[in-house]
This record gives C-alpha cells, structure tokens and sequence, in this order.
C-alpha cells in the first residue's frame, strides 16, 4: 500500500466534490459555491492512497485578532474528510 500527501492538482474537483459530499451530506449546491468561488488548489491537500485520493483538507487563511488588537497571520482547517470506505485507518492523521 502506498501513500503520498501533497497539494491538489488540476482535475482532482470531482473525487473531492464525490468525498465531502459523502463525509458531509451538503447540498450540491454549496459544494459547487465552495468550489467556483474559494477553491484553490494550493490550499488543499490530499492524501492518496494506492493512486487514489483518499482524504482532503483545506486550509483558509485567516487573520486572527487578539484582545490588545494584535493581528496574527493563521489557517483554519476547513473539510477535513476521509472517503467512507476507507476511515478508521488513520488517513487524516497522517
């Protein structure tokens, strides 16, 4: 069995869209918004296992404040999923 994490490549949108769907039960219409609108293929990751995309995270830049008014750059994980057949293995952990 092998695994490989790396970014998303053009052409991956439909076994991302099938996976969080699965995992998520969202309309296809907010998937579709997700990804014609916020999607960037270099803020999501995958993981593959045996060549086929298994689990999905994306990362959302964002700029978290504190209470003295101090700004921090930051990511917010957003979609963390793992294909249903294959959870339960540690995928999105890794």
């Amino acid at each position: 069995m092998q695994r490989e994490v790396r970014l998303a490549q053009r052409g991956e949108v439909a076994r991302q869209k099938e996976i969080w769907k699965r995992c998520f039960g969202d309309d296809d219409r907010y998937i579709d918004f997700f990804y014609d609108h916020r999607y960037l293929e270099d803020q999501t990751v995958l993981l593959l296992q045996d060549g086929v995309i298994s689990t999905m995270l994306t990362m959302i830049p964002v700029n978290i404040v504190t209470p003295d008014e101090k700004s921090f750059a930051s990511t917010m994980l957003y979609a963390i999923a793992t294909y249903p057949t294959m959870q339960n293995q540690g995928l999105a952990t890794q």
